[in-house]
């Protein structure tokens, strides 16, 4: 038990850390980790999916909240943007929660699953994409 307890205790504090500094949410870490110990190993009891699921949704208020305050104090937030997206935000979540409901463990992880390489590839793409552009505009600048 002390095991579990200090392995989610670490496990959070990475997602909180990389979370915060990427913006990806630690749901991305916190929902496989749940999963993984609860319903693949029994180490944390009455765990399904959809319990892992809306339980890093109320851990990522807590989350989002104080580092929400440490970008808002440093002035690197753009609000009249990030109002925008409530709109799309608000409803997208209760949808999303409703039809958690009808996910199986085997759904979840292939969904779940295609996401991460998805997000992978679009990083990748992008990274590739950027590189691309500069050295046009560098080209672009020495020809002129």
């Amino acid at each position: 038990m002390l095991l579990t307890i200090t392995l989610l205790v670490l496990i959070g504090g990475l997602s909180a850390i990389i979370g915060s500094i990427v913006g990806i949410g630690g749901g991305i870490i916190i929902v496989p980790t749940m999963v993984y110990l609860g319903v693949e190993h029994g180490l944390l009891h009455n765990i399904t999916t959809q319990i892992a699921i809306g339980t890093s949704s109320v851990i990522l208020i807590v989350t989002g909240l104080s580092s929400s305050f440490g970008y808002l104090k440093t002035k690197q937030v753009d609000i009249k943007n990030g109002s925008i997206f409530l709109f799309g935000l608000l409803p997208g979540s209760l949808l999303g929660s409703f039809i958690s409901r009808y996910l199986t463990f085997e759904s979840f992880n292939l969904y779940f699953g295609i996401f991460l390489i998805f997000v992978a590839i679009l990083l990748m793409v992008r990274i590739r994409l950027n590189r691309l552009k500069h050295l046009i505009n560098q080209s672009m600048k020495k020809l002129m």
